[in-house]
């Protein structure tokens, strides 16, 4: 298993509940599950670096296709897709 690293930021004015994130890519044009975690409530402004573990199914110099959503409850309250995205090991 790899630590992956997400910095979550509450740019809204009011405190954010607790809400669930989930790290995908695509793989044969279907969406694969690399990883997933709770998101903290945050103060208006607050950031929190998330540190989750993660499937060991990247491979070096290899570009994928990220997206990572945050859910409260089924609802989607934001998604960042990162194309072409080489993924970096520590």
């Amino acid at each position: 298993m790899l630590d992956g690293k997400v910095e979550v930021q509450n740019f809204g004015q009011v405190a954010s509940q607790k809400a669930t994130i989930r790290v995908e890519y695509k793989k044969d044009g279907k969406a694969v599950l690399s990883t997933s975690g709770t998101v903290p409530e945050l103060k208006p402004y607050e950031k929190t670096n998330l540190k989750f573990p993660v499937k060991n199914v990247f491979e070096g110099e290899v570009e994928y296709d990220l997206a990572v959503t945050i859910f409260s409850g089924k609802t989607v309250l934001s998604t960042l897709n990162l194309a072409k995205r080489k993924v970096a090991f520590e």
